[in-house]
């Protein structure tokens, strides 16, 4: 007979003390995908382990995770609270992680009303290009 538990599962685990024979316990939990997700990542891996003084035995589960060909992610460089008037970064990382080209690629980013826009730079990696773009002077240079 199972009986089910309301019992957190965390990073020390759950202790469910002591199992009669024939018992059983369900231990479900909820989880959110990382978003961004890793580039190139297709799938998910968890390891659950179950000990007790005399056994011990392991169970994974393998979620396959879609990743869209035109890959975005978008993180920034503020380690913390900012104060009025402080400089920060966003980044923003595209990739095309398909086989074929895509053609007409456009990233677009609407600020928040709370900033002001000072300069973007654009990287191409493949090829190191770099293109500063400055709100006073518009395109400074490629190199």
């Amino acid at each position: 007979m199972a009986s089910k538990l309301p019992v957190p599962v965390d990073e020390t685990g759950v202790n469910v003390t002591t199992l009669l024979p024939g018992e059983a316990v369900d231990v479900s939990y909820r989880v959110q995908l990382a978003d961004p997700f890793p580039l190139f990542t297709t799938q998910v891996r968890n390891t659950a382990t179950v000990t007790s003084q005399t056994e011990s035995s392991q169970a994974t589960s393998i979620v396959p995770v879609e990743i869209p060909d035109l890959y975005i992610a978008k993180t920034s460089n503020a380690t913390g609270p900012l104060l009025p008037g402080e400089v920060f970064s966003y980044d923003i990382d595209v990739a095309n992680i398909d086989i074929t080209p895509q053609n007409g690629v456009d990233v677009t980013d609407s600020l928040p009303a709370e900033t002001t826009w000072i300069s973007t730079s654009v990287t191409r990696p493949v090829d190191d290009t770099v293109c500063l773009v400055d709100q006073r002077f518009g395109l400074l240079f490629c190199r």
